[in-house]
């Protein structure tokens, strides 16, 4: 990569709409789990870890409380990479071209803290 192409990509994120970033970069699952973010309350049950119990609140409410938090996952994004000959055409060829634009979107990716799996066929 150039220093043209690599200062164009440096500006670039992979927004998805289904997530929202966290404190860490990482992309936060809807999912409720381990994490920094918090999420909400939820009522103590029976078997609950009690490490999680927020004291301030059972103290405030007198009744037990379970903080949550957002579980945070990386994305996976997979690039499939044609290597057949008529990726051989033109000037410069298509290989070259979409070997170029798979690198930027790896390091989109891999810059937010998103996995990157390369697939020719």
């Amino acid at each position: 990569m150039d220093d043209r192409f690599t200062a164009r990509i440096r500006r670039l994120r992979f927004r998805l709409l289904t997530r929202k970033r966290s404190l860490l970069g990482f992309q936060v699952s809807r999912s409720v789990g381990e994490g920094l973010e918090f999420e909400d309350y939820r009522e103590y049950a029976a078997g609950d870890d009690l490490r999680h119990v927020d004291p301030f609140l059972a103290a405030r409410l007198g009744k037990f409380y379970i903080k949550r938090y957002a579980a945070e996952e990386a994305a996976r994004i997979a690039l499939l990479l044609d290597r057949s000959a008529s990726m051989g055409f033109g000037e410069p060829d298509k290989f070259t071209a979409a070997r170029e634009t798979a690198l930027g979107l790896s390091a989109i990716a891999l810059s937010g803290g998103d996995g990157v799996a390369l697939l020719d066929f």
